[in-house]
């Protein structure tokens, strides 16, 4: 697939346009997050990035991988990482950019997976994304929902987050912020069950609960002196 473009014209061909409020979707090539990289003026660059220069008629400065405080990024409104719509679009410092990622659950180490990185359904003002990439939906997610109760459970037990950590294939922070229950918020916990329920189960693990063990031998019982009468 093509992976340069000299003029605007050739650079717009490679994206599927919408409405003006639709994501514009890069059809070209893309990098291991999803976004949209292309040869632009000698030089590979995100796509996004193109887009608003060409639609703000403007021409921003380069962002190494080494960028400073004032570098100015590009940051997506929709979260959708191949997206180019120009009105989707809006600048911000890499600290803005932290912090938007961060909201939108798109972190994934240190501070990143703790409080901030999941969806807060426990907290009445949270609502979720719009592109609705959170938790297993992430593009970047190692765990299922399926494995959240089964974590919190054996941290809950004591279980080392090293060895939590190298089992899922994640980071140690991650599982603590899984163990405190600061991520994946939006994995519910188990029902509790009732006082009748536990009592049931205390029942069922005590030995008056059991069958005498002749019988589950299979031992038959020796009649009484008076079974006869």
């Amino acid at each position: 697939m093509r992976a340069w473009a000299k003029t605007p014209e050739e650079f717009w061909r490679l994206a599927t346009k919408g409405g003006p409020d639709d994501c514009w979707v890069w059809t070209g090539p893309t990098d291991e997050a999803g976004y949209g990289r292309i040869m632009w003026r000698r030089k590979t660059t995100r796509c996004h990035r193109i887009a608003y220069e060409l639609a703000n008629n403007v021409t921003l400065p380069p962002v190494g991988p080494k960028s400073s405080k004032d570098s100015t990024y590009v940051l997506h409104r929709c979260d959708n990482p191949p997206c180019i719509n120009p009105a989707h679009l809006f600048l911000g410092t890499p600290k803005a950019n932290s912090l938007d990622a961060a909201a939108k659950g798109r972190t994934t180490s240190g501070k990143r997976s703790g409080r901030y990185t999941e969806p807060r359904v426990l907290d009445s003002n949270w609502t979720p994304p719009e592109s609705g990439f959170f938790g297993s939906l992430h593009h970047k997610a190692k765990l299922t929902e399926a494995d959240i109760p089964i974590i919190r459970a054996r941290r809950d037990a004591g279980e080392l987050l090293s060895v939590l950590a190298a089992e899922y294939g994640v980071g140690a922070s991650t599982i603590h912020g899984i163990g405190k229950r600061l991520s994946w918020r939006h994995v519910p916990e188990p029902t509790p069950k009732s006082d009748c329920d536990l009592s049931a189960d205390r029942f069922l693990a005590s030995p008056e609960s059991q069958p005498e063990s002749q019988f589950q031998e299979g031992k038959s019982v020796p009649a009484s002196p008076t079974d006869d009468r």
